[in-house]
């Protein structure tokens, strides 16, 4: 029986970065897709709304906040969650359902593409996509960021996904936690 150390050597770590980049950017563009045709509220700012509703699906809330703290006198919370406040007009499951889909068919396909038939190497296969996920979460949360003025505070708001949260469940938690699963599926499939 072979130690963890030479099952973590057959891992394709590169494949693994690639394909968590390409699962990330897919969820982005079937988010962004869903809502240009079912979301007449968010489709002002379409770019930062899909982010933020891509973040929102894998539960991390964006956040409002000022240099200024008028922001809890100006809005009831300091947070929204479209999705978990069924804010949205579609189903909320269907955009929980987008990045889970995508990342179990990353796992899968990176483990088939990689031809792994060991189901531990296939779980830590497919949980590899996490190195590519963690780098454009922490990109997303800068780039989904908008800032505006309140005008009747005359005050700058900004609203983004928080760097913590999103680095824990969009970067880590998703993609290893369904990436392994659709590593291990594949194996089984394999078989």
């Amino acid at each position: 029986m072979s130690s963890i150390q030479e099952k973590a050597e057959q891992v394709p770590y590169g494949a693994g970065a690639i394909f968590g980049v390409g699962a990330y950017l897919f969820s982005y563009i079937l988010i962004f897709a869903l809502v240009f045709i079912g979301e007449d509220e968010l489709s002002d700012d379409i770019v930062d709304a899909s982010g933020w509703i891509l973040y929102n699906a894998q539960f991390v809330d964006i956040e409002i906040s000022s240099e200024e703290e008028v922001v809890d006198d100006i809005f009831d919370d300091t947070t929204i969650n479209y999705v978990t406040e069924a804010s949205v007009e579609l189903p909320s499951l269907v955009y929980h359902l987008v990045p889970i889909l995508v990342l179990l068919s990353a796992g899968f396909i990176l483990v088939t593409y990689a031809d792994i038939d060991s189901e531990i190497i296939g779980i830590m296969s497919g949980a590899s996509i996490v190195s590519g996920t963690v780098v454009l979460a922490v990109l997303g949360t800068f780039v989904f960021e908008i800032t505006e003025t309140v005008e009747l505070a005359d005050v700058d708001v900004t609203y983004a996904p928080p760097l913590l949260e999103s680095i824990i469940f969009v970067g880590i938690l998703f993609p290893v936690i369904f990436g392994a699963i659709g590593g291990l599926v594949a194996t089984q499939v394999e078989s």
